[in-house]
């Protein structure tokens, strides 16, 4: 419980800065924060990354591109399909 309260604490500080990003509305990007205060990124253009607070500033800690791969759907497993 103390580590959502943390990721809540900084989600307070990031909103303000999530909603505009490069001039664009923050619909380009999905976020969602880990249990560790930290907020997974998911970008339109293919991007994923990890932005954690460090020193007192939010700062990219990891990056991977995705942007060369192609889907291969396939059926979803069995096991997978009810709840």
């Amino acid at each position: 419980m103390a580590h959502r309260a943390r990721g809540l604490a900084h989600r307070r500080h990031l909103d303000r800065r999530l909603r505009v990003r490069r001039g664009q509305p923050a619909d380009d990007l999905r976020a969602d924060w880990d249990d560790e205060g930290r907020l997974l990124m998911a970008t339109r253009d293919g991007a994923v990354k990890i932005i954690e607070r460090r020193s007192g500033t939010w700062t990219q800690t990891w990056f991977h591109d995705l942007r060369d791969l192609t889907p291969d759907p396939t059926p979803s497993p069995s096991w997978a399909r009810a709840w």
